[in-house]
């Protein structure tokens, strides 16, 4: 079973990889920016998925938990601006720059966990269960603000 999610996941970062590079040969206006911004957050946020399940000690899964967290923050940003601008639906900027400030200190709080307890509370343990890696935490305020 381990074996599968992780070729699975190596076979998602390989699709996305490609798909990263079509939209960006074909980047003809602000729609394939925002595409283009949607697929890399998701193309970060797996790769930080794929360290996470290989990770053998806490620290290395925390830094791939922040890795993935790089991307898991900016993907729905990234994907609300992409409809937005499908449907041609205007976002003004201030509203952008209110979003893209959500994003930027949910990732401040992933970043301080250790420290701040805002995204986790700072009591946190690392384990294995079979052949995958379990980070046991407690959610923090920040973590209730984003979800």
């Amino acid at each position: 079973m381990y074996q599968l999610i992780l070729t699975i996941q190596c076979v998602s970062i390989i699709v996305l990889f490609v798909e990263c590079w079509v939209v960006f040969k074909n980047w003809k206006n602000i729609l394939h920016g925002y595409l283009l911004l949607s697929c890399v957050a998701t193309l970060v946020n797996s790769m930080g998925y794929l360290l996470e399940l290989t990770a053998q000690t806490e620290d290395a899964y925390f830094t791939a938990l922040r890795l993935s967290y790089i991307g898991r923050v900016w993907t729905p940003f990234a994907l609300l601006l992409f409809v937005m601008e499908l449907i041609r639906v205007r976002v003004p900027r201030p509203l952008k720059a209110v979003l893209a400030l959500f994003s930027v200190s949910t990732y401040v709080a992933v970043l301080t966990t250790k420290y701040t307890g805002l995204y986790y509370q700072t009591k946190t343990s690392f384990s294995r269960v079979g052949e995958f890696r379990v980070f046991h935490h407690a959610n923090g305020v920040w973590h209730h603000v984003y979800t």
